[in-house]
């Protein structure tokens, strides 16, 4: 009677196909992040700014393109998503019942407000590098002293063959890599 699907970004393809085949008579439309073509528009904008600072035309990561999101609005009674009142305000001209999912962490994590007393900070998050700002974070802290701790993978080549010489003499700029949050590691840096 109840189908919930995830359809959003490089999401379930096959959505309407089993939305089809089971007809479940409530639709559940499951989103990560904002309605795509708006949300492609913010992704293109934020490459062609990083062209705009620095010359330099890398893939785009985290644009979607190859699924019929309309049709998997309309095809839906009601949107889950996990994201911003803004995301997913994108939604709001398909008129659905839209509910927020606040994203969740891990409860045992406590960040205290060091009101900036260490002056060291942290990026943490997947691919789609620009799309989350992460050029942004060094363009900044590569002209400043204060200290910025990276965990992420390398998984987009071309952004970290323009960074990587750039940061590799910065102390104050720590690569980690992908750090798993459960571990004393992650711990160490988030204090």
């Amino acid at each position: 009677d109840l189908f919930n699907g995830h359809a959003s970004g490089g999401g379930n393809a096959g959505y309407l196909e089993l939305i089809t085949f089971y007809n479940p008579k409530i639709k559940v439309l499951y989103t990560t992040g904002e309605y795509a073509p708006y949300r492609n528009k913010k992704n293109q904008y934020r490459y062609d700014y990083l062209f705009e600072r620095h010359g330099v035309k890398l893939a785009r990561h985290r644009h979607v393109e190859q699924l019929p999101i309309d049709d998997f609005v309309n095809n839906s009674d009601v949107i889950f998503g996990i994201g911003s009142i803004s995301a997913l305000s994108s939604y709001k001209k398909d008129e659905k019942n839209i509910y927020q999912i606040l994203p969740s962490t891990n409860s045992e994590l406590s960040f205290i407000n060091h009101k900036f007393i260490n002056k060291s900070f942290l990026y943490f998050g997947g691919n789609g590098s620009i799309h989350k700002g992460l050029d942004l974070c060094l363009d900044i802290f590569l002209k400043s002293e204060l200290t910025l701790h990276i965990c992420t993978s390398k998984y987009e080549k071309d952004f970290w063959d323009f960074y990587e010489p750039k940061i590799k003499n910065k102390k104050n700029i720590i690569f980690h890599g992908f750090v798993d949050i459960e571990t004393e590691k992650f711990r160490n840096i988030s204090k």
